[in-house]
């Protein structure tokens, strides 16, 4: 699904938090025509620095990782926070429904699996983490014309949350979602 570039899909410097119940079970061998890796969400530039927001799902960065959150500012600062066996690879790669949340405090990003946190990746003071991306459309569950981020899966609900979210209002919002969709 591709969505057009809006104002509500740019967090600029601020906090957000992204949630994605789906289910996915994705390859992690790499080919020639797909990365190893399925696409839950992007809102990123075309070029390096790739500036903005990606939440990907069984990515191999030399461990299995259940979802990933890459985060690029336009100054060229890269980082990954990832959510890596939280559950056993059988959870991993069975396709089962689960939560994925992304998110982005101050100084800090994280992502987080069924309620279960990564550790959070700290940031530097210095960079502004301006994760605007204009004139970028965001893709929900792949990219347009492409196979190469194909998710092998499917997507239930997405929410996405400009400001702040206390940690009680996020256990809220993942406990609503898991006795909606009874993910565990």
């Amino acid at each position: 699904m591709t969505i057009t570039d809006s104002e509500t899909l740019r967090p600029g410097e601020g906090h957000f938090t992204l949630q994605v119940v789906a289910a996915w079970s994705n390859s992690i061998v790499r080919t020639d025509y797909y990365w190893g890796y399925g696409l839950l969400f992007t809102k990123q530039g075309s070029d390096a620095p790739y500036t903005g927001v990606g939440l990907l799902a069984n990515i191999d960065h030399e461990t299995n990782t259940e979802a990933s959150l890459s985060f690029s500012t336009g100054t060229g600062f890269q980082t990954w926070s990832e959510a890596k066996n939280l559950n056993d690879k059988k959870f991993r790669l069975c396709g089962v429904r689960r939560i994925a949340d992304a998110s982005h405090a101050p100084g800090a990003i994280e992502v987080r699996v069924n309620g279960v946190s990564s550790l959070p990746r700290l940031l530097p003071a210095d960079d502004p983490h301006n994760l605007d991306a204009p004139n970028e459309s965001a893709y929900i569950g792949g990219q347009k014309f492409t196979t190469y981020q194909a998710l092998d899966g499917f997507i239930a609900e997405m929410l996405f949350v400009r400001g702040d979210l206390s940690d009680q209002d996020l256990e809220k919002l993942e406990s609503y979602l898991n006795q909606k969709y009874r993910l565990w």
